[in-house]
């Protein structure tokens, strides 16, 4: 079979090389299927890229990945979806493939996306090993629609069958770092001042329970784990193959579970791998001897992921830490000379003056290289922020959460913008996503 996978992101801030897609095309199997890439992210003038692409291949089967649905902006909101939905008429109108959507973006919202671009199939959940027995059972002319984690639209009616989780997740093997233009993603990062392109994961799921977050739509609640010696091997192969010397961890955060974070630390010292790295924390799970562990294996910069300086609006987010854990994680960091920033998250459930000032109060007082400050919280379909805002009457039940929707407390909404500016004007290490 001609199979045609395409990368539909073509938003460059920040930089991210499609670490799905990539491992999708490792479970292809490629002793009958002729498999071709095709990166938009490459192309000024996609719309042409893709009907050449596809006149010549002429796939039976197109994979489109959809990372991102949009770019968080509240300000200044750019929706991804409508430039989906005109790859996907493309494809319809210069080939008679099947096409399957996949990737973050789609398990956010499936049944909403397949009903925007006007598509039939889907693959909800992790779709290394799916995709491939799908092309099979194309193959065979057999029924596909029980597979697991297929989301279908037949006959007027919407077929969802559950996703299953890979686990062990060693076995799907590595991702094809060979079938993207890698030294482009290089370059860009450079050219941007990213040091760390290249992504590899140690885990996937997430056990918490913020009230924002599409990660547990994303990869699950239940956490499965790479084994220390596996995720090495990997950091190996890319230093050995490509000359990579700086990797980041895209686990929704590297320390949890505590031992494994550290086991994977001490492989790479029993190894004496050369490599740096970076990662995001979660200050639940941070302890002094963690980030001494993760200094000596490599890690030279990390992010927090706070969302917050008030112990209030933490509680109302459900982030399950204090500003207490906070400040000692960015301690540990500071005395091992880690390079760390913090993520601020302005305007959910309660927010107010005071608790605005006890998050610059914070900043202050740890200092972080770098604040990403965000405000107004993207309300996606399924998190409990979006009963939050029914119920407090900032969105309806017929509210399409497919379209850029923003939760931002009352409280501070007619002010917070020229606030914030005029902080990040004044000192260098804030940035505020507008």
């Amino acid at each position: 079979m001609n199979i045609l996978l395409i990368s539909t992101n073509r938003f460059e801030e920040p930089i991210s090389y499609p670490l799905g897609l990539s491992y999708v095309a490792s479970g292809l199997e490629r002793t009958d299927n002729e498999i071709e890439v095709l990166d938009l992210l490459l192309t000024d003038d996609y719309s042409k890229k893709l009907v050449n692409v596809v006149a010549d291949l002429d796939p039976d089967v197109i994979g489109l990945s959809i990372r991102n649905i949009d770019n968080q902006s509240m300000r200044n909101p750019i929706f991804f979806l409508s430039d989906v939905r005109e790859i996907v008429k493309i494809c319809k109108n210069f080939s008679n493939a099947k096409i399957v959507l996949g990737g973050s973006a789609f398990n956010v919202a499936p049944f909403e996306i397949l009903e925007y671009t006007n598509t039939d199939l889907g693959i909800f959940g992790e779709g290394e090993v799916i995709f491939n027995e799908l092309i099979n059972r194309f193959k065979r002319e057999e029924d596909y629609l029980s597979l697991p984690g297929i989301i279908a639209r037949k006959n007027k009616r919407i077929i969802f069958n559950n996703p299953i989780f890979i686990d062990p997740l060693d076995k799907i093997g590595f991702p094809d770092r060979d079938i993207f233009d890698i030294d482009y993603y290089i370059k860009k990062a450079s050219e941007s001042g990213y040091i760390d392109v290249i992504n590899i994961q140690s885990k996937r799921g997430c056990p918490m329970d913020c009230i924002y977050c599409s990660y547990p739509f994303i990869d699950g609640k239940r956490v499965r784990l790479r084994s220390p010696k596996n995720v090495v091997d990997e950091l190996s192969h890319i230093t050995r193959c490509y000359g990579i010397d700086n990797v980041y961890f895209v686990d929704g955060f590297f320390n949890y579970p505590i031992w494994h974070t550290k086991a994977i630390c001490q492989e790479i010292i029993d190894r004496k791998l050369k490599i740096e790295w970076g990662c995001d924390l979660n200050p639940c799970f941070v302890s002094k001897s963690l980030i001494n562990l993760m200094k000596e294996s490599g890690c030279t910069h990390a992010g927090i992921g706070n969302e917050s300086g008030s112990d209030t609006m933490l509680k109302n987010l459900k982030k399950g830490f204090s500003v207490e854990k906070v400040v000692k994680s960015c301690t540990y960091l500071k005395e091992q000379d880690i390079y760390y920033m913090c993520f601020l998250m302005f305007g959910g459930p309660g927010e107010d003056e005071k608790t605005i000032k006890e998050s610059i109060l914070l900043m202050n007082k740890i200092k972080p290289h770098y604040i990403h400050a965000q405000i107004g919280i993207r309300v996606y379909p399924g998190c409990e922020i979006a009963k939050i805002g029914i119920k407090e009457g900032y969105i309806s039940q017929d509210t399409n959460l497919l379209y850029p929707t923003f939760y931002l407390s009352n409280k501070i909404k007619d002010w917070i913008y020229e606030y914030l500016e005029e902080i990040c004007s004044n000192d260098r290490r804030w940035t505020l996503n507008l």
